[in-house]
């Protein structure tokens, strides 16, 4: 399960995955962040964050998504390598994929739209928060695999955000 929230490490193994035909990846197109830095120590205890190469999948897609080598001079704007040509790529038993930034997945899930309250209640600590309460409130629960979140429980999820007004 690859997401654009997928990024780096997880973008080289999907894509080695799927390129030896070992996995079927699904969900979004990833991240798209496949550089190597290094850090080289400055004066007075400032360092500087050097790009030295990119991440390559086994069959030779590129998993970089901005393009800095093109940055515009005057706008500022890093184009994307997907902006341009996208090149096709073969896996070991000949299946089609593509570069052009991060990795495609080979079965597509769409996600639903978050709405204004949905991004309020992922980007705050709210989720955790009620986790944490739960938990210590109900002590017996050992299992994950033999509990159910009942129709009282989601009542005490929705009480709980609206007595703490995280919305």
């Amino acid at each position: 399960m690859v997401n654009g929230r997928s990024a780096s490490a997880s973008e080289i193994v999907s894509g080695s995955l799927q390129d030896y035909d070992r996995a079927v990846i699904m969900g979004e197109r990833s991240f798209g962040k496949g550089l190597v830095q290094r850090y080289r120590t400055l004066t007075y205890g400032n360092q500087l964050k050097l790009t030295i190469s990119k991440y390559y999948t086994p069959s030779g897609r590129c998993i970089q998504e901005l393009d800095y080598t093109n940055r515009n001079a005057k706008t500022g704007k890093v184009p994307k390598f997907s902006d341009n040509q996208i090149n096709e790529f073969k896996t070991e038993n000949g299946r089609t994929v593509f570069d052009g930034g991060g990795v495609m997945p080979d079965v597509e899930i769409k996600t639903s739209k978050r709405t204004d309250v949905t991004k309020k209640l992922i980007n705050s600590k709210a989720i955790f928060n009620f986790a944490a309460d739960y938990y210590y409130k109900n002590p017996k629960i050992v299992a994950a695999e033999n509990y159910k979140f009942s129709k009282t429980d989601f009542k005490s999820f929705t009480a709980f955000f609206i007595s703490f007004m995280y919305f």
